[in-house]
């Protein structure tokens, strides 16, 4: 397969991202404490049109120029509708719930709707501007059913934009992979969870050799894996 030509997936397939190897430059963690406790933050749009995180850890990276070749399964595509992911990696420091950190993290992105870059293409072209807002129409239900019916055309939107392999798909998908470094920042994290590297838009059945980080701290292959 060319290294850059992403894999289609056949129906009733589910493609991974394999993380076939990593290699550290800096572990970020001082030789007082130990071994290093790398874990990997995957986010993108989940298939309900809300952002998606995913905490992985990493138990065989502990040290810094010590390459390993695990043959994870990184990513799970049947989590995502979105084409492109976000990888990025922290080393932990003290206790931390990687469930509750999910969760933080889905929370901190907020409305996808508002990080989809103007005029980017939707699924179905023209209807909004023939139906109009559902405020105007004559016919547009009251209550519990008018605000289920925006919802979901939102979230019709943000999938119709996330799936694709355009511009405002990568805006997005970065976008949301910004605003989770930006929580992670943040004082709700009790002890220091030492950022790593980051891996930007990551697509889908897509290989990727020695491909560096956004801070060339880390060094992965990735390969795409069809099971099914």
């Amino acid at each position: 397969m060319d290294a850059h030509t992403p894999r289609t997936e056949a129906p009733g397939e589910e493609t991974l991202t394999v993380l076939q190897r990593i290699e550290l430059k800096d572990a970020k963690e001082s030789f007082p404490k130990g071994d290093a406790e790398i874990f990997a933050v995957i986010s993108g749009v989940g298939v309900d049109g809300q952002p998606k995180v995913t905490v992985r850890q990493l138990p065989f990276l502990t040290a810094a120029n010590q390459p390993r070749t695990p043959n994870m399964d990184l990513v799970h595509w049947s989590d995502f509708a979105s084409r492109y992911v976000n990888i990025h990696l922290f080393e932990r420091d003290g206790d931390l719930d990687f469930n509750v950190l999910a969760r933080t993290l889905v929370g901190s992105v907020g409305d996808l709707g508002s990080l989809i870059i103007p005029g980017a293409p939707s699924n179905t072209p023209g209807k909004d501007k023939a139906r109009g807002p559902a405020s105007e129409s004559p016919t547009a239900p009251e209550g519990g059913d008018s605000v289920v019916r925006d919802i979901s055309d939102a979230a019709a939107k943000v999938l119709a934009v996330a799936s694709g392999r355009t511009a405002a798909a990568l805006s997005l998908v970065s976008k949301i992979g910004d605003s989770v470094l930006d929580s992670m920042g943040t004082s709700w994290l009790k002890d220091d969870h030492d950022y790593v590297d980051s891996f930007y838009t990551i697509e889908r059945g897509e290989y990727y050799k020695d491909r560096l980080g956004a801070a060339r701290n880390a060094k992965v292959t990735l390969k795409p894996v069809a099971i099914g």
